[in-house]
C-alpha cells in the first residue's frame, strides 16, 4: 500500500535504472515499510510499502506472474475479500494468506478489465500483459487512492503523485500555470477531475480504466450512481433496519488492521456514530478499546464540538486521545516538516488534520476512519427545495424551509429569506439567469480576484471571473425535479474528489491510511436509492444517520444543529508560532511566484500580519490573512522544489 509508479514503453525500448531510482525517491516519504521496483527490460514496476491490513506483512510488490505473463503492482485494499476469495475459488487457501493484490490479479485472469465490476474498496492498480503489451491502469470508485499518469511518445509514466513523474529528466514536462493560478485564488480547485499542476500530466478520474496498446488509448468509466434504482419499504423502521446493516459492514470492513485501528472523533454526527458502530464490533469481537482521536478548543466552555465529545466518550469503551490548540506547539516541528513538503501545495495550512494523522501514527494506529463526507452520502444539502417546489409541493416545501432554517442554519438566515431565495431559483428562467451571469460576473468576481492579490495583467483577465463562477457553480445543485437525482449530481462534485485526495496525502504523509466509512460504495447506492424523506426532513439533513445515531449515541448528538469548524484556530496558533520565529516570508514568495502577484502586495500582506501579531490580534479575519500569506510562502517553496526537479515553467 502506499504508493505505486512505473514506466513502459510499448515498442520494446529499455526502461533505465535512473528513471526509476528518481521516481522511488520522489514517493520516499509513502514508504513506511520499504520500496522497491523491478525492471523488466521495457517494463518497470514500482511500489512503496505501507503495511496497514494483515496480508500487506508478507507482500510483496511489483510482482510478476510467470505463468501468465502478467505484471501488477497495487495500492489497494479490497474489501469484499470474502466473496472474491469463494468467487475465485481461492477458499481451500487460508484467507490470511491472500494478499489483495493476489485478489486482483486473480480478478483480472478471470474478467480482464471487467474485474474492477467485481472489486469494492480503495485501490488503484496497474497490470502489464507481456504477451498483448497492453498497460491497464484503473482508480476505485470514490477515487481514494490517487493515480497520475504521462505519455511521452511511446513511453508511459504511472504514478500515485504527479511530482513523481515531474521530476524525470528523460519527460518533458510543464508547469501548469492556470493550477498556480488556481492555487492562489484557493476558490477555482474543485472544476474538474483531470488536470494536475503539470500540463503533460493527467489524474485519471475516479471510477475509471485506461488501457493502452501501440496502437489506441481507451478510458472508460465502469461504474456510477444511477436514480434508475430506488428502495421503498413501508416503515422508517425498515429504512433504518436496512441502512444501519450496510453501515456497520461498511465500518467492518475498514477495520482490518495490521496493527490497530484509530477513527477521528469530533463531536460531529458522522464521526461520532462511526466511533460508536466500531466500539460496538470491537466489544462484541473482543477486541481492544477503540481509539480515538479529537480536536477540542482549550476554552471548551461554549464550544459545542468539544461538549458533543466529552458526551460521545461519556458511553465508555474507548481509549481516547484529546488535543487542544494549545498541543500545537508540542508538535510544532513535526507539523512544519509536513508543510515544507507537501506533494501539493492545496495542502496548506491543514494543521488539525494533520495532527489527527500524527497523533494516530505515533499511536501505533496503522488506519484511522473519519467521517468523510457523511453531509453529501447521506444529506441532500439545501437544493432538495426547489424540486419541491418544482412538482408543487408548496407546503410539504415550507414545512422544510422552516425545519432548514431552525437545525441546519440555527436561524441565520431565517424561514423567509430561504424561502425567498428557493423562489427566486424557481422562477428565474434558466436563460435569464444565464445572461444575468454573462453581464454581471466580472463585477462580482473581480473585487475577490484583486484581494487574492493577482496582477493587473491577470485581473483584467475575462476568463478568471467565469473559471470562479464555474467553480461557485459547482457547489451549487441546479436543474433536477428529483432531490434524489440532485443526491447523485452532488455526489459527482470534483470538491468530494479533492476532499479524499487531501485526507490520502495527508495519511500516507504520517503512516496511516485514512478511510471512510460514509463512502463505501454499497451505503451509497442505497442512500441515493431511498426515497428523499429518508435524507431529510423537517429540515433535519442525515435524517436516516440521526435515527442510526438516536439509539447509540446522546440526543445531544444525533439531534444537534449546525456545526462548528475548529481548523482555524489550530492553523492561526500554528502561524502564529511559526511566522514570529521565522525570517521574512517575501524573498521565496516574489522570486518564486511573483510574476502572477502584485508588486506591492506580498509585502503590505506580510506587514500586515507583523503588525497584527504584535498586538495580539484575534478573530477570523486575521487569521484567515496570515493562512492566506502562509499559503502564498508554501506555494513558493513547492515551486522552487518543483523548478529544482527540472519542470519548466514555461
Amino acid at each position: 500500500m502506499s504508493a505505486v509508479f512505473g514506466i513502459v514503453d510499448l515498442f520494446g525500448g529499455s526502461v533505465g535504472l535512473d528513471d526509476m531510482e528518481v521516481m522511488a525517491e520522489a514517493l520516499k516519504h509513502r514508504a513506511h515499510h520499504g520500496r522497491r521496483f523491478e525492471i523488466w527490460s521495457s517494463v518497470a514496476f514500482g511500489h512503496c510499502k505501507l503495511c496497514s491490513t494483515p496480508e500487506s506483512l508478507a507482500e510483496n510488490l511489483p510482482y510478476r506472474d510467470k505463468d501468465s505473463s502478467l505484471a501488477l503492482t497495487a495500492d489497494a485494499r479490497i474489501d469484499n475479500r470474502e466473496y472474491l476469495i469463494v468467487t475465485l475459488r481461492l477458499d481451500g487457501k487460508n484467507s490470511t494468506a491472500i494478499s489483495d493484490s493476489q485478489l486482483i490479479l486473480a480478478a483480472f485472469k478471470k474478467w480482464g478489465a471487467k474485474c474492477v465490476d467485481h472489486l469494492i474498496g480503495d485501490f488503484v492498480f496497474a497490470i502489464w500483459n507481456e504477451s498483448s503489451r497492453t498497460l491497464f491502469l484503473a482508480r476505485d470508485h470514490l477515487g481514494c487512492k490517487p493515480l497520475h499518469y504521462a505519455i511521452d511518445g511511446g513511453k508511459i509514466y504511472f504514478a500515485s503523485t504527479s511530482s513523481a513523474i515531474s521530476n524525470l529528466k528523460s519527460t518533458s514536462v510543464t508547469l501548469n500555470r492556470g493550477r498556480v493560478i488556481d492555487r492562489i485564488l484557493d476558490e477555482s480547485e474543485c472544476i474538474e477531475k483531470t488536470t494536475t499542476f503539470f500540463n503533460e500530466v493527467t489524474s485519471l478520474p475516479p471510477a475509471h480504466v485506461l488501457l493502452i496498446t501501440r496502437d489506441s488509448i481507451d478510458i472508460s468509466r465502469y461504474w456510477e450512481l444511477s436514480g434508475d434504482k430506488r428502495i421503498e419499504f413501508s416503515s422508517d423502521e425498515q429504512y433504518v433496519e436496512a441502512f444501519t446493516k450496510i453501515y456497520e459492514e461498511a465500518v467492518r470492513v475498514r477495520m482490518r488492521s495490521s496493527s490497530s485501528v484509530g477513527s477521528m472523533l469530533s463531536g460531529g454526527l458522522d464521526s461520532s456514530t462511526i466511533c460508536a458502530l466500531a466500539r460496538d464490533l470491537s466489544a462484541r469481537e473482543g477486541k481492544q478499546r477503540l481509539r480515538t482521536f479529537s480536536a477540542a478548543l482549550r476554552d471548551a466552555n461554549g464550544c459545542r464540538e468539544s461538549e458533543n465529545i466529552s458526551a460521545v466518550l461519556a458511553h465508555g469503551e474507548f481509549d481516547p486521545t484529546l488535543v487542544t490548540e494549545k498541543d500545537v506547539d508540542a508538535w510544532l516541528a513535526e507539523l512544519l516538516d509536513y508543510q515544507m513538503n507537501m506533494e501539493d501545495p492545496s495542502d496548506s495550512g491543514s494543521i488539525l488534520l494533520s495532527m489527527m494523522f500524527l497523533l494516530a501514527g505515533r499511536s501505533g494506529c496503522s488506519a484511522l476512519l473519519d467521517g468523510l463526507d457523511g453531509d453529501l452520502a447521506t444529506g441532500l444539502g439545501w437544493g432538495y427545495v426547489v424540486p419541491l417546489l418544482k412538482q408543487g409541493k408548496f407546503s410539504l416545501a415550507w414545512r422544510e424551509i422552516k425545519g432548514y432554517s431552525n437545525t441546519t442554519c440555527r436561524g441565520d438566515p431565517g424561514a423567509l429569506a430561504l424561502a425567498y431565495g428557493s423562489l427566486r431559483s424557481l422562477l428565474i428562467p434558466g436563460w435569464l439567469r444565464e445572461l444575468r451571469h454573462r453581464l454581471t460576473v466580472g463585477r462580482r468576481y473581480r473585487p475577490w480576484i484583486y484581494e487574492r492579490g493577482l496582477s493587473k495583467f491577470l485581473s483584467n483577465d475575462m476568463r478568471l471571473p467565469h473559471k470562479l463562477a464555474k467553480a461557485n457553480k459547482a457547489l451549487r445543485t441546479e436543474g433536477s425535479v428529483d432531490p434524489c437525482l440532485g443526491h447523485i449530481q452532488r455526489l459527482e462534485k470534483q470538491y468530494l474528489t479533492a476532499g479524499v485526495e487531501h485526507y490520502e496525502r495527508l495519511g500516507s504523509y504520517f503512516g496511516v491510511e485514512a478511510r471512510h466509512p460514509l463512502l463505501d460504495v454499497r451505503l451509497l447506492e442505497f442512500a441515493v436509492a431511498v426515497p428523499w424523506d429518508q435524507k431529510s426532513r423537517f429540515g433535519w439533513q442525515k435524517f436516516l444517520l440521526r435515527r442510526v445515531a438516536a439509539d447509540r449515541l446522546p440526543a445531544s448528538v444525533a439531534w444537534r444543529k449546525g456545526s462548528e469548524v475548529l481548523g482555524l484556530d489550530y492553523c492561526h496558533r500554528f502561524l502564529s508560532q511559526v511566522l514570529s520565529s521565522k525570517g521574512g516570508l517575501s524573498p521565496v514568495i516574489e522570486s518564486q511566484i511573483g510574476e502572477y502577484l502584485r508588486n506591492d502586495f506580498v509585502g503590505a500582506l506580510e506587514e500586515e500580519c507583523h503588525i497584527g501579531r504584535s498586538v495580539g490580534l484575534k478573530g477570523d479575519d486575521f487569521a484567515r490573512r496570515q493562512a492566506q500569506l502562509w499559503d502564498l510562502y508554501t506555494l513558493g517553496i513547492w515551486h522552487k522544489r518543483e523548478a529544482v526537479g527540472g519542470v519548466k515553467t514555461v
